[in-house]
């Protein structure tokens, strides 16, 4: 991730040393929106699912999320909807379900569960305590969990 995109390996077949260069072909950069940015500066979180089609980022406030397959990125409606959590203990996906651990605006603790079909504003969000977020995301949000899920 740089301050304005996320570049995406596609060289995994290529032998040779030049790949590291991120100007190199086999990095796919994806822009990420400046109305995001702008209003959500510094980025602090990015995962992609595993099969490298989703991408999802959360900055100071909210997240975005993108599709390879459409090219398009998911944003809420309205900066309200964004700037009513941030983003705590890490995103991830979940074959096409984004899980992100948030903090709300009032200082509860959520766990969101986001489809990337879905409008950004229709996600499911689930009450925690601290110690229970950590716990969830401890034991589900663990490349191993994922590894015997799939």
């Amino acid at each position: 991730m740089t301050d304005d995109r996320v570049l995406v390996y596609r060289g995994a077949d290529q032998p040779d040393m030049s790949v590291i260069n991120p100007e190199s072909d086999v990095w796919q950069h994806t822009k990420i929106p400046i109305d995001y940015i702008a209003n959500n500066w510094p980025l602090r979180y990015s995962t992609i699912s595993s099969d490298g089609r989703l991408i999802a980022v959360a900055g100071r406030r909210g997240l975005t999320h993108y599709s390879m397959a459409s090219g398009r990125w998911k944003l809420f409606g309205h900066s309200t909807q964004e700037q009513a959590f941030f983003v705590r203990g890490g995103l991830l996906w979940f074959h096409h379900v984004l899980i992100a651990a948030v903090e709300m605006a009032n200082k509860s603790y959520q766990v969101c569960l986001v489809c990337h079909f879905a409008q950004l504003l229709t996600y499911i969000r689930y009450n925690c305590t601290p110690g229970i977020m950590s716990w969830i995301i401890s034991r589900f949000c663990t490349p191993k969990y994922l590894m015997h899920q799939l």
